[in-house]
C-alpha cells in the first residue's frame, strides 16, 4: 500500500489507510504514536487492548495445569481464573508462575480459585532488549561451564541451573510478546519464535551438562575440548545474528559442518557427546 507524500509549508503529510481509521475507531483530533525504527516509521494508538480471559478447570486436568498455565501465557491471556481442589493443587500454580512466568501473579483467591493476572505491563518495545539479556545470559552459561569444567569449580556448576531458569523465563516472555503483539518487523516474526526456542532448547542442554558433571559424569580432555568449541560457536552465530554479514555467515556454517564432523567420532560418554551434538545442532 502506497501513499504519496503532500508538502503543506514546511511539514510533509501523507494520508492514512481508512481500513485502518475505522478499525482502531479514531476521529480528527485523536492522537496516535509515531515511532521512528530502522527506516521504518511505525504509527500505533493509545487506545487499550481489551483483556484476554480464559478459565482454566484445574480438577480435570490434574498435574497437567503445570503446562496449561505457561501455554496460556505464551498464547498471550492477561486473566485467568483458575478452579481447583486442595492446597497442593494451588501450590503447583504458584510453583510454575515462580519458576516460568514474568508479570503473572495471583491478585485474588478463593477457597477453592484463584485469578491470575498479567501486571508486568510488557509491550512488544521491550521485546529486543529480552531477546538479547536472554542470548547473554546463555553465553554466560556457556562460558561458567567451560571454566568451570577446567578448574573443577561446583559451586560455580551449581549455578549454571539457576541461571537457566531466568533464561526459560525470558524465552516464554518473548514467546509472549510476539504472539500477543508480534514484532515491529512481521517478517522476521516466525524466525524469531523459532530462534527463542532453539535459545533455550541450548540452554537446557547446557544445564545437563552441569548436571552430568555434578554427578560424576566428567568430561576427558577431547570432550573439554569439544566443549570449548561448541561453546564458541555459539558465540559466532550471537556476533553473527547481531552483527550480520554474508562472509561471515558462510564461514561460521563451515565451521559448524566441521564441528558435526568431530562430534560424530567423539568416543567419550555418549550422553555428553549427545548434549554437546544437541548444541552444535
Amino acid at each position: 500500500m502506497k501513499r504519496r507524500i503532500i508538502r503543506q509549508g514546511a511539514a510533509f503529510t501523507c494520508t492514512l489507510p481508512i481500513e485502518w481509521v475505522r478499525k482502531n475507531n479514531l476521529e480528527a483530533g485523536h492522537e496516535i504514536d509515531v515511532e521512528h525504527v530502522d527506516g521504518r516509521i511505525i504509527l500505533s494508538t493509545e487506545k487499550q487492548k481489551k483483556p484476554e480471559k480464559m478459565q482454566l478447570d484445574a480438577r480435570k486436568i490434574g498435574a497437567v495445569v503445570e503446562r496449561f498455565i505457561p501455554a496460556l501465557y505464551r498464547a498471550g491471556y492477561d486473566e485467568i481464573e483458575v478452579n481447583y481442589e486442595g492446597s497442593e493443587m494451588l501450590k503447583r500454580v504458584q510453583d510454575v508462575l515462580e519458576r516460568e512466568l514474568i508479570g503473572y501473579e495471583i491478585v485474588a483467591q478463593g477457597k477453592n480459585s484463584c485469578t491470575i493476572k498479567d501486571i508486568s505491563g510488557s509491550d512488544n518495545r521491550d521485546f529486543d532488549v529480552l531477546l538479547r539479556r536472554c542470548f547473554l545470559l546463555l553465553l554466560s552459561n556457556a562460558q561458567q561451564l567451560r571454566d568451570s569444567v577446567k578448574t573443577n569449580d561446583m559451586k560455580a556448576l551449581d549455578e549454571i541451573a539457576h541461571r537457566d531458569k531466568s533464561i526459560n523465563k525470558l524465552s516464554n516472555l518473548c514467546e509472549r510478546l510476539l504472539i500477543k503483539e508480534g514484532h515491529w518487523d512481521i517478517k522476521r516474526s516466525a524466525l524469531l519464535f523459532h530462534m527463542i526456542k532453539e535459545l533455550e532448547n541450548i540452554a537446557d542442554e547446557y544445564k545437563y551438562l552441569a548436571e552430568h558433571y555434578l554427578a560424576g559424569k566428567k568430561l576427558d580432555k577431547e570432550g573439554t575440548k569439544l566443549l570449548q568449541e561448541v561453546s564458541n560457536s555459539v558465540e559466532s552465530v550471537y556476533n553473527l545474528f547481531y552483527n550480520f554479514n554474508v562472509e561471515q555467515a558462510q564461514r561460521v556454517a563451515e565451521q559448524m559442518e566441521m564441528l558435526k564432523s568431530k562430534l560424530t567420532t567423539y568416543k567419550g560418554n555418549p550422553l555428553i557427546g549427545y548434549n554437546l551434538m544437541s548444541i552444535a545442532g
